[in-house]
């Protein structure tokens, strides 16, 4: 039983003064940069991220957008190959 109580009482008193770590410092060259943790919507490096900026292509948001509501749709499969010629 002691030794049950001091390998508890060690093992608390070493997570109890661990603090979170730190991110490293980074510096992006972009003029706006966001990351955002998926799994908990942490954001873990941002530069100007209120920045309003231009899309970069429009045909490809848009492409986007129809290709992903025919798969939520089931009208086109993750799988599907397409081809694309070259001066498009």
């Amino acid at each position: 039983m002691t030794r049950a109580f001091l390998f508890v009482s060690a093992t608390a008193i070493l997570f109890a003064g661990a603090a979170p770590a730190k991110a490293p410092p980074y510096e992006s060259p972009a003029k706006t940069a966001i990351l955002i943790d998926l799994s908990s919507g942490a954001v873990l490096y941002a530069k100007d991220p209120d920045r309003r900026i231009p899309p970069a292509s429009m045909a490809k948001m848009m492409a986007t957008h129809v290709a992903f509501d025919l798969i939520k749709r089931g009208e086109l499969s993750q799988d599907k190959m397409c081809t694309v010629r070259p001066e498009t």
